[in-house]
């Protein structure tokens, strides 16, 4: 019987009753999305529970005596949730306007019922008629007027006595809402106001907050870009550059031929051991930081900046450097880097 009149169109449901009701929809939504994960299952407990929900929805409003309109909300909210936990797939969104639209629901079961006669497990309708009916006859005693043989009403006279179903006329049920000073419609709309603020308020902090994190995460995940520094390169008559990005010094040259690689790194001090020192012929020597083949097939050195000012020194001064097998000369080096705005600055 209480199965049957979950699906009833024509009953009546107390307030209470649609309360709980909506409460085990939503629950029953949750124990799902906890044993089949936040996917397209959702849509299998939302199809299962809008009927439900619908006809307890008209049943109330029925019972309330309410405007039809009052009963569409409940469905409404019941799809608005399923939609946000189908395309957020997120937990905290789910939880949060799970109890939002359940709490905006709840509203249908404030109003008194309006209803007389007996409520059965907070229903009336044709379903505990039915099960009325259905009883057998009962026994009707002997008489006292002196008849020896028991006498039984026929089944035509239990028909006529059952075809309407006994409810108890009740009187209408005073609550706590009557006692206010307000009117129930008041109170009513004043307390859907009070829900309506209190939820914006947690759904508007609960937005702002997972921008404001998800700022932070791609503040935290972006590296500020460095500033883009010119490379300024002087050209020798020997087949080598020199080249300054700041204050970071790299020396290229032609000859090698294949793929880009790194020739020497001094983080991994693996690489051609020629290519680990840039020797000058007074004995000075520089350690590169890296060598690589680059795809225009020139190799490169980069050398720390610590070694930037002593380096271009020795290429103005000295007469001859080695590197990664070539031997280089220095004659003429000063001169074409006192041309230089940037390199004259380190040999003056």
């Amino acid at each position: 019987m209480l199965l049957n009149s979950l699906f009833c169109f024509r009953g009546k449901d107390s307030g209470l009753r649609t309360l709980a009701i909506l409460s085990a929809s939503y629950f029953f939504a949750l124990i799902w999305m906890a044993l089949f994960g936040l996917n397209a299952s959702i849509v299998i407990p939302t199809l299962l529970g809008a009927p439900v929900i619908s006809l307890t929805g008209f049943r109330r409003v029925r019972d309330a005596q309410k405007p039809q309109w009052w009963s569409y909300v409940i469905i409404v909210a019941w799809l608005i949730w399923a939609l946000m936990v189908y395309f957020t797939e997120s937990w905290s969104v789910g939880l949060i306007t799970g109890v939002m639209m359940l709490l905006l629901s709840s509203f249908i079961a404030l109003p008194a019922s309006q209803g007389q006669g007996r409520y059965v497990l907070g229903y009336q309708g044709p379903v505990t008629a039915n099960v009325a009916m259905s009883r057998p006859a009962r026994r009707v005693e002997p008489s006292l007027d002196g008849a020896s043989e028991p006498v039984f009403m026929d089944d035509a006279s239990v028909e006529e006595q059952q075809e309407e179903p006994e409810y108890h006329h009740q009187p209408n049920r005073i609550t706590w809402l009557d006692k206010l000073p307000l009117s129930r419609q008041q109170i009513i709309m004043a307390a859907i106001g009070i829900m309506v603020l209190v939820l914006s308020v947690i759904f508007l902090s609960f937005v702002f907050s997972s921008e404001s994190n998800d700022d932070a995460n791609v503040e935290q995940q972006v590296s500020p870009a460095e500033p883009l520094v010119e490379r300024t390169s002087v050209e020798f008559k020997d087949g080598f550059n020199l080249s300054l990005e700041g204050d970071k010094l790299f020396m290229s040259w032609n000859g090698d031929t294949g793929q880009p690689q790194t020739l020497w790194s001094l983080a991994t001090a693996k690489g051609d051991k020629d290519c680990q020192n840039l020797t000058f012929n007074n004995g000075s020597k520089y350690r590169p930081i890296q060598v690589k083949l680059l795809p225009d097939t020139s190799t490169e050195a980069q050398f720390s900046p610590l070694d930037t000012a002593s380096i271009i020194k020795d290429v103005a001064l000295r007469g001859k450097a080695q590197l990664c097998g070539y031997s280089f000369s220095l004659k003429g080096t000063q001169a074409v880097l006192s041309k230089n705005k940037q390199f004259r600055a380190y040999i003056e």
